[in-house]
Order: C-alpha cells, then sequence, then structure tokens
C-alpha cells in the first residue's frame, strides 16, 4: 500500500513539475544546506556556527539573519569566512544596508533594529557557488529554571529567502556528552525528525522549507549539568506548556508518505487548468523510463517461456519473486498461507476428519456434514532454517493452542484465540510480514531462475495440456498442487487432475477429502489470514503509541508543523537581500 501511494505521489511531482519550474520565484538562487552548529558552554552561553552552501544568482548584495527577542541575551563575536579560507571578513561594526555590494564584500556587521532585535549581515561578494560560515555567541540561552535547565530558541526564521533545501542543527555541550540521561528535545515549526544521540541532539529537515516554515528547538537539561548565568523562578514545565501550545505533540501523526501525497495533491490541484496539462505531457515522460524498464524486463522474462516441470524456489521465495513482477498480479498473503496449510496436511500435521461413516464421534463441529479439521502428528521441523518449515512450525503451534484438549480445530475458537493472544503472535506477525515483502528483480543472473518460475506457473496452469498421467509421480503432484494453491489455480489445478487421472483422488485420501470440502482450506486460511491482519493492525498502533510517547516525551522523534511559543530568537526573513 506504501509503495503504491508513494509511486502515486511520484506520478503527481512529475506533472507538477513543469508548473512549478515556471513559476517566478526563488528557482534561480538556492540554498542547499543550512547547517546550524550550536556548542553551549557552562554558563549557558551558546557558541553558533552556521554553515550555508548556496548558489546566488546575480541579485542582491549582501546576506542577513534577523535575530530578536532575546529576553535578556546578548548578541557577540560576529565573524564570518567563506570557502576561500578561514580568514574571518572585516567587523566594520554597525553596518549600512544601503551601501553598494562592492563595499560590502568579505565584511560583516551588525543593524540595531532599535526595538531588541538586529540583523547579523555580510557582504555577498562574489556571485555563483558559495558557501559561508557565520559565527556569533548568543548569551545566556541556556536558563536555570526551578526544575531543569532549558532552552527555546528559534534557529531559522519564517520567510527566509531562498528557503533552505535542508537544514540540520546540531546542539552538543562543550563538556558533556548530551544524551537520554540528561537532556531531552523537541522541534517544531517543519517536517522533520528529532534525534536525542550518544553526544549531542540533532534536528534535520526532511527536505526544504515552506515560506512560512520556521525551525525551532526546545530542550530540557538535568540540572547540575551547567551552571548557566541566568536564574529564573518560573518552571520549565511552563515553558513546554507554552511550546506545546498548537503542536501536534501528544497526538497521532499521518505517515510522511501521506503528508507529502496530501501536500503534492494539494500543489496539483491548486496549480491545475494549463499547467496541468503541459506537466501532464511532461509526466508521460517522466514516468515512461520506468514503464521501459518494466516492458523490457516482462519481454525478458516472458519471451517464448516454456515449461518447467518442477519447483525453483519454496514457497516464500516464490511467492516474493512473483509478488515483485509488477505484470504478476495475485500474490498475497492469503496465497502463501493456503499453501503453507494444504502442505501441513500433506505432512500429516493437521488432518481431515471425516465422520461420514461414524455418527458416533461426539464433538464434531459440524455435525451435519462430519468432516472438520484436527490437530495432527507433531511438527518435525527439526529446528531446520528452513524459511517454509519454520512458518508452517509456527503455524501449527497456532493450531494447536487454539484447538485446546479435543484436538479440534474450530475456527471461531481460532479467531478468539488469535484476538486473544497477539503479544504471543507477534513474532509470528513480523515474521510473516518479512517474509511476503516483494523482492526486486536487479541481479542478472536471477532471470534464468525466474524465467523457470514462471515457466513453472505457466506448466501448471496449462496442466490439461501436459497428458501428465502417471500414477506413480503422486509425491510431485502433491507439489503441483502446493504450488498451485501459491499461484492462485489451485482449484483449477485439482479439477485438471482429477480429469487426467481419477485414480489419484482414489489413491489419496487427503486431494479427495479437500476435493469433497475445498472450503475447509478456504475458511482455515481466511480465518488466519484475518487474525494476522488484525494482530498486525493492532502491533502498529501500539508502535504508533509507544513512538508518540517517546516523541512527546522529548526522545526523539518526528517535529511538529507548528507551535514552539515563548522562543528566544527569531524574527523574519533574512537571506540574500
Amino acid at each position: 500500500m506504501m509503495r503504491r501511494r508513494l509511486w502515486n505521489v511520484f506520478r503527481l511531482l512529475a506533472l507538477a513539475s513543469p508548473v512549478l519550474t515556471s513559476l517566478p520565484s526563488w528557482a534561480e538562487s538556492r540554498l542547499d544546506t543550512l547547517f546550524i552548529m550550536c556548542r553551549l558552554q557552562d554558563n549557558g552561553d551558546a557558541h553558533i556556527t552556521e554553515k550555508r552552501v548556496m548558489h546566488i544568482d546575480e541579485e542582491g548584495s549582501e546576506l542577513y539573519i534577523p535575530i530578536g527577542n532575546l529576553k535578556g541575551s546578548q548578541l557577540a563575536d560576529l565573524k564570518v569566512f567563506d570557502e576561500k579560507g578561514s580568514d574571518f571578513y572585516q567587523n566594520i561594526g554597525r553596518w549600512d544596508s544601503n551601501a553598494p555590494r562592492h563595499e560590502k564584500a568579505r565584511k560583516c556587521g551588525i543593524v540595531d533594529k532599535g526595538d531588541g532585535s538586529y540583523e547579523l549581515c555580510w557582504g555577498i561578494g562574489e556571485y555563483g557557488n558559495r558557501t559561508y560560515y557565520t559565527q556569533y555567541t548568543i548569551t545566556n540561552l541556556v536558563r536555570s529554571y526551578s526544575d531543569y535547565d532549558g532552552m527555546n530558541h528559534m534557529f531559522v526564521n519564517p520567510g527566509i529567502y531562498p528557503p533552505p533545501r535542508h537544514v540540520l542543527v546540531s546542539i552538543s555541550h562543550e563538556k558533556f556528552a548530551l544524551d537520554e540521561d540528561n537532556v531531552r528535545a523537541w522541534g517544531f515549526g517543519f517536517e522533520g525528525d528529532v534525534e536525542v544521540r550518544s553526544d549531542r541532539v540533532l534536528v534535520a529537515s526532511d527536505g526544504r522549507l515552506g515560506g512560512d516554515d520556521y525551525v525551532v528547538v526546545l530542550c530540557r537539561f538535568a540540572q547540575g549539568l551547567m551552571r548557566p548565568a541566568l536564574v529564573t523562578d518560573d518552571s520549565f514545565d511552563t515553558l513546554r506548556e507554552k511550546a506545546f501550545e498548537g503542536s501536534d505533540y501528544g497526538e497521532q501523526k499521518k505517515s510522511l508518505s501521506d503528508k507529502v501525497a496530501d501536500i503534492i495533491a494539494w500543489i496539483v490541484m491548486a496549480l491545475g487548468g494549463v499547467g496541468t496539462v503541459i506537466g501532464g505531457i511532461y509526466g508521460l515522460n517522466a514516468v515512461g523510463s520506468d514503464s521501459r524498464k518494466e516492458k523490457k524486463l516482462k519481454k525478458e522474462l516472458t519471451a517464448d517461456l516454456t515449461w518447467w516441470r518442477e519447483p525453483v524456489f519454496g514457497l516464500q521465495k516464490s511467492n516474493s519473486y512473483l509478488a515483485g513482477l509488477s505484470f504478476i498480479s495475485g500474490y498475497n498473503t492469503k496465497n502463501l498461507l493456503s499453501a503453507y496449510v494444504l502442505k501441513m496436511l500433506y505432512k500429516g500435521w493437521l488432518k481431515v476428519v471425516d465422520e461420514r461413516n461414524n455418527s458416533t464421534l461426539a464433538g464434531s463441529p459440524d455435525p451435519e456434514k462430519k468432516m472438520y479439521l484436527a490437530i495432527g502428528k507433531d511438527s518435525d521441523d527439526g529446528g531446520t532454517l528452513d524459511n517454509d518449515l519454520t512458518m508452517m512450525a509456527n503455524l501449527f503451534i497456532i493450531f494447536r493452542q487454539a484447538a485446546g484438549d479435543d484436538g479440534i480445530l474450530q475456527m471461531g475458537e481460532l479467531a478468539k484465540y488469535m484476538d486473544n493472544n497477539r503479544v504471543v503472535l507477534a513474532p509470528f506477525v513480523e515474521r510473516l510480514r518479512e517474509m511476503t515483502f516483494a523482492f526486486q528483480i536487479k541481479d542478472e543472473s536471477l532471470k534464468g531462475k525466474i524465467r523457470q518460475l514462471l515457466g513453472f506457473k505457466k506448466f501448471l496452469e496449462e496442466f490439461t495440456l501436459s497428458n501428465e498421467r502417471h500414477a506413480y509421480e503422486v509425491n510431485l503432484w502433491k507439489d503441483y498442487l502446493i504450488y498451485a494453491t501459491l499461484f492462485g489455480c489451485g482449484e483449477q489445478v485439482r479439477r485438471d487432475m482429477k480429469q487426467i487421472n481419477p485414480e489419484f483422488f482414489k489413491m489419496d485420501d487427503i486431494t479427495r477429502q479437500i476435493e469433497d470440502r475445498p472450503d475447509l482450506l478456504s475458511l482455515l486460511t481466511t480465518t488466519v489470514a484475518s487474525g494476522t491482519e488484525r494482530v498486525a493492525s493492532l502491533m502498529e498502533r501500539e508502535k504508533a503509541e509507544r513512538e508518540q510517547t517517546r516523541r512527546s516525551s522529548g526522545l526523539g522523534g518526528s517535529s511538529s508543523l507548528r507551535g514552539g511559543g515563548g522562543h528566544s530568537g527569531g524574527g523574519h526573513g533574512g537571506g540574500i537581500r
């Protein structure tokens, strides 16, 4: 589902691309990376270095960083240098933004706005590909509260031009490692992630910041780690509550793919009209390359395909390789489970009890038809690492525990067992999910084997033409039925076998019983598939709840698009002017 949704995202992006690139905007100048390193000092001061990797296309004469709302902090020690070396630009103190570009080259300074806000400025100098390093100190960024030490600071303003394509903020301490034992962190105003590492806090955007996006980081530190010079009687919790207002901390969030899809869909709808039509032409070309690759692969794998008369891979690998081919459909978890159950019947781990000639036996779950599934002999996987045997052994344990003391496998009991034992079933469900993942066919050496697999499928689908009539091949026919079940053509192959060799059904009790009650296999696998889906859904929900709890507690996770109120620093704009 996620792969399909992301594919739709890419198609929408292809449709929108020509329209977006034609809009008169900041497309020519760009800020590829904004890397902000915040080094905290023992007294609460912060030494900050901002690295900008950018391209400036003959516009503007200076770059600037607005910083206001300092709340008792001071700015100091402005230094700037660029990709040409570590020689600092000349700090001229009071900055004149109206000066010509050539006078600003290799100089820096500060504009005092007179309202407690400032602008750190430096000259662009040459246009083209540039890298700038801006260093400055903010005093008392970390403050001592009644319960913790903390900071809440805007590192990137809304309205910065051009908006950075990627932002990374690193917060560390001059002496101590910041880790989960002594720090909690939250991010606001952007799409991205917060990570509390073994030595620092890392905050990263998922991509380009929008015009209204900003980066605010809230950090809580254990008291005693630092000795902040600025002490307040307020509590950190009060600061945190203010920052959380309007945020989605404490709420469940959409997945990244869903949010990206929603945003791009909105863009396409908003642009609409002629642009979308033009974009559609472009989109067909953009998507066409992948389509051509798929057509080429299909031709390589199916051209002059001949029969192959025996299994090529195990059940799980066969399912995953076929699921990875876009021109093959119908491969799913239920088919794989059905094949496993049928193989378990042939191995005797499960049995079909037929009471039609013995009406005295009590306890049948279906007294009218008097045929039902029951637990057979113990599994004989022998501790093997074979994927198929391991999964069947796990299924056998589930069936045996669900059946209870009477050994009768009733569908209601199985469904109830799966609903009430999701903690026990979690490893099985997780492994099943991993095993049904679609394999991509990228290895050239595999293509011959995949052709054999497709040839085996073709052979089973055309079984009546094969004239495979020999009764001594009964064991191979069992494999045929198992793989036909995996391929989704089990009933057809069973009918073909009966047409070719009716004696086979007289010789093999299990095949005959399945022919009499094909719904037994279907009911069992449907119950298992539905149960595993419910368990998987609950696991995902519980995982999301755990991640959200961890995220809201400041131990890392996705940032909030809004919130961050009560921060220091910031303002609006910045960048080229």
